[in-house]
């Protein structure tokens, strides 16, 4: 699994429901979970054009879990990512 955090001067333009897309995700992955599941998707939007770039490859593993957050909170701590606009 590799992470990526990126920053861009606007956020993009095209709207995307990343909540339609979770549940058509879950649908598919999960057809037969009668609304329970017990998994964590990452569906960030990211920029039309990114300035600066930070990636990490991390194992597939729950451990991981904590490992991306960190990497994420110190992309966004160096302004890699966050809330733009």
């Amino acid at each position: 699994m590799t992470a990526h955090a990126s920053s861009a001067a606007s956020p993009s333009t095209e709207t995307v429901d990343l909540e339609a897309t979770a549940d058509h995700v879950l649908l598919a992955l999960l057809p037969d979970a009668d609304g329970h599941d017990d998994v964590t998707l990452l569906l960030p939007q990211l920029p039309a054009a990114p300035l600066a770039t930070a990636t990490t490859d991390l194992p597939a593993t729950p451990e991981s879990v904590p490992a991306g957050r960190d990497f994420l909170a110190r992309a966004e701590h160096l302004g890699l990512c966050g809330h733009h606009g």
